[in-house]
């Protein structure tokens, strides 16, 4: 759970709609609970990255308050084909997402069990991941150390004296 809140919200959905379902919750261990999954829905920012670096299938939403929404539309103040990370790394759609009233369990559960159906659209998904994963890295380690050496390489400049 990202917050003690939304603990709170979901445990109270659980007991209302699905009390016999047992589920665990998991605080402050959104890495371990990403690699153990076989499928995330996520909302939209650092998460979608997060969950392209464990390489899991995933779902993106993006909801925002109706003014909001309503404002960035009618002032046309999105220019991305793309708001999840994943896509917008990959220039393409790699993962499913929707933004305010697409958002709905009809097509969220659709999405995901598509997902959990095909491995073979997994597999190629996790290269996508894995070519995602180099292109950030780049190399860094290394760069760092040369940008380390450029800067000990440099001449000294006498210091003054007053």
């Amino acid at each position: 759970m990202a917050s003690a809140a939304t603990r709170e919200i979901f445990s109270g959905a659980l007991a209302r709609i699905a009390p016999q379902v047992h589920v665990r919750l998991i605080d402050g261990q959104a890495q371990a609970a990403l690699i153990a999954a076989n499928a995330v829905m996520v909302a939209s920012g650092t998460a979608s990255l997060e969950a392209a670096l464990c390489k899991r299938p995933m779902v993106v939403v993006y909801r925002l308050g109706a003014l909001s929404a309503w404002i960035i539309r009618r002032f046309n103040l999105v220019k991305s084909k793309f708001f999840a990370q994943p896509n917008l790394l990959a220039d393409h759609r790699v993962v499913g997402e929707y933004f305010q009233e697409q958002i709905n369990p009809q097509t969220l559960g659709a999405e995901l069990l598509a997902w959990l159906d095909d491995a073979g659209r997994r597999a190629k998904l996790e290269q996508e991941f894995v070519g995602l994963h180099v292109n950030l890295k780049r190399d860094a380690s290394a760069r760092a150390a040369q940008a380390i050496l450029a800067l000990l390489r440099r001449p000294r400049l006498p210091e003054s004296s007053p």
